[in-house]
């Protein structure tokens, strides 16, 4: 979907600004035409700063597993680690 959005975005920009300075037709008319190019220009902007904020919602969310598995890790080397020794300890058992 995505290259076709900006597939799109580029065809009507493209055909509203060529018909603008093409077309030979008075300033008012070449104003009017000229507003599909600048909605799509704005659309594009619009697209480009979501993509950003969902791409940096990703990296948030990623950040966080990560810290989540390392707490997670950590809890159960520490728990592992604790065992053993209590193992060891004991007399008569050694690993």
């Amino acid at each position: 979907m995505n290259k076709v959005f900006w597939f799109g975005i580029v065809v009507i920009v493209g055909v509203s600004l060529g018909f603008t300075f093409v077309a030979p037709i008075n300033d008012v008319y070449k104003g009017i035409a000229s507003l599909p190019g600048v909605s799509g220009l704005a659309a594009a902007l619009f697209q480009l700063v979501r993509d950003h904020a969902a791409h940096q919602r990703n990296l948030e969310i990623q950040q966080e597993q990560q810290l989540f598995n390392l707490g997670a890790t950590s809890h159960m080397a520490n728990s592992v680690q604790g065992k053993r020794m209590k193992i060891r300890a004991m007399p008569g058992l050694s690993i």
